[in-house]
């Protein structure tokens, strides 16, 4: 079995694939979904490398035009040494840097020594799975607040928090940040996600959305609140709001959380998620 760039002809067998355990990659399958249907996405932008044995996919790469890596595979079905050696020999090759890899801790770990980078910085997070109801949280007392869903046109408003939710959740080194990029990349992700934020007068306080559209699963992210206005209820509640929103169609739920953000994590339990995996991202220097 070899490594290959995945066709039109490999698109039943590949959602066969990834939607059996959809949730724990719902960032691949939203590449995969466009306005309610399958599709393979640009060869230039997110290529799809497969292993394929027979009729039926063993593994899968989807790989970003900005070098980061979200490997597919099922624990007790890994790909073996000379078909790891295939895969990192392709990236090396196609690839002008690689950026990250994205994943269960699994199988980031299998690709990162692969690679055999030593230049990697690892953040562990817990993989949570909404799992059950909760019992609904009373409103912050907090005059005049207000849910908003959010628009491409609240780039511009709720750009400070978003700074924010970055340094403090997000870039390794702050000081790398760009604000022209993140007003950009802000306005292409209230495009394309379901993002909601919280007002108190005038001034946005909160924000979550989704960061991954999939089949079955929704993926929450970019959940961050206004330091003067933590420890009060606030995410509970825009958090309910949003989850209400998104699971009327019948989609469930699921959200990584750094491991050592126990007061987010704190929150989810409240809200029926419960910890299911270890999820890494390594990045490259």
């Amino acid at each position: 079995m070899k490594w290959a760039v995945a066709g039109k002809n490999d698109l039943t067998i590949l959602i066969d694939f990834i939607i059996e355990k959809e949730w724990e990659h719902t960032f691949f399958t939203h590449h995969l979904i466009d306005k309610g249907t399958f599709i393979l996405p640009s060869k230039t932008k997110f290529p799809i490398l497969i292993l394929k044995e027979k009729n039926r996919i063993k593994a899968a790469c989807m790989i970003s035009y900005w070098g980061g890596i979200f490997p597919v595979f099922k624990s007790i079905d890994l790909p073996d040494e000379k078909q790891l050696n295939s895969l990192t020999s392709w990236l090396n090759k196609n690839l002008k840097r690689i950026y990250s890899i994205m994943g269960t801790e699994d199988r980031v770990q299998l690709i990162s020594n692969a690679l055999n980078k030593e230049n990697g910085n690892i953040v562990q997070f817990n993989l949570m799975r909404r799992e059950h109801e909760h019992i609904k949280q009373l409103k912050p007392q907090i005059k005049d607040l207000k849910i908003i869903k959010a628009t491409p046109d609240d780039a511009a408003v709720l750009l400070g928090l978003e700074l924010d939710y970055q340094r403090e959740e997000v870039f390794l080194d702050p000081s790398t940040i760009k604000n022209t990029q993140i007003y950009h990349n802000l306005r292409t992700t209230l495009n394309e996600q379901e993002i909601f934020y919280v007002t108190s007068g005038l001034t946005p306080i909160a924000k979550a959305g989704t960061n991954a559209i999939g089949h079955k699963w929704n993926q929450i992210g970019g959940v961050y609140t206004d330091k003067k206005y933590r420890n009060i209820g606030l995410s509970t509640w825009l958090m309910e709001y949003i989850l209400d929103y998104l699971e009327k169609d019948g989609k469930k739920t699921v959200l990584f959380v750094k491991v050592n953000n126990k007061a987010a994590e704190k929150v989810y339990y409240k809200l029926g998620f419960e910890n299911k995996k270890k999820f890494n991202i390594v990045y490259y220097t």
